[in-house]
């Protein structure tokens, strides 16, 4: 609930920055694209080299988090 709280408030972090709002969420997205293409390097290592990836519940975990993350990405994509 922290992100949402935060998102309503007037002031952010780009006001101390002196930056738009836009650009701001500009940035931020370029960083979370390329967190989700480093994320989605790794995961494919993990999947290659490792022998039991299903057998650690937190290797599932990070796996189901990556997929989510990239369904949540194409949503906003089609929506725009």
């Amino acid at each position: 609930s922290l992100p949402i709280w935060w998102a309503f408030f007037r002031v952010g972090a780009h006001d101390v920055s002196g930056m738009s709002r836009e650009a701001a969420w500009r940035i931020h997205t370029a960083f979370g694209t390329l967190t989700l293409i480093f994320g989605l390097a790794h995961g494919i290592a993990a999947l290659v080299n490792v022998e039991d990836i299903f057998g650690n519940i937190w290797w599932v975990l990070g796996l189901v988090g990556l997929v989510l993350m990239w369904l949540g990405v194409f949503a906003s994509a089609v929506q725009a």
